[in-house]
């Protein structure tokens, strides 16, 4: 019997987990009335690919537990990060 969670669906004809994609860090979305135009230009946008995030560890200081602890923001680089234009919207207040 396959079974499915946000990490990944077994396919039960070659016991194999594909990658799946179901992220949701807020469970109380919801769309107004005067934002269905808006909403419909963000489902209608294709996604750029994927950025990398890259540890800069060019004194090889940042290996194990202790590494890991002393790491610092500036040891990471988001790499590849693109945006669509924004996107204007009424807010309530």
């Amino acid at each position: 019997m396959p079974y499915h969670t946000s990490q990944g669906r077994r396919d039960e004809s070659n016991m194999a987990i594909r990658t799946e994609t179901a992220i949701n860090g807020n469970m109380t979305n919801h769309i107004y009335q005067n934002h269905l135009e808006q909403v419909s230009e963000v489902l209608s946008r294709e996604p750029f690919p994927l950025p990398r995030l890259e540890i800069r560890d060019d004194d090889r200081q940042l290996h194990g537990l202790a590494g890991l602890l002393s790491m610092r923001f500036e040891h990471l680089n988001l790499a590849g990060y693109e945006s669509h234009a924004k996107i204007a919207a009424s807010v309530a207040v």
